[in-house]
């Protein structure tokens, strides 16, 4: 079984959805890196932030860390 990170901040920017780790450690996924985001409204960025943020931070947290 993988160890997963304890994922303390989870922040939308403009053009991003951001993680930050509890030891500090910080990454990012691109909305123009995903089609349906790339186009969405800022409403709509969080709607499907709210709905899938704990999807999208297991995968982050399991490529980048």
């Amino acid at each position: 079984m993988r160890n997963m990170e304890k994922i303390e901040k989870i922040w939308l920017t403009d053009d991003a959805v951001w993680i930050r780790t509890a030891d500090g450690r910080e990454a990012c996924e691109k909305f123009a890196d995903y089609p349906h985001l790339k186009y969405a409204t800022q409403e709509l960025r969080c709607e499907i932030h709210a709905i899938a943020k704990v999807q999208m931070v297991a995968r982050m947290v399991h490529v980048w860390l």
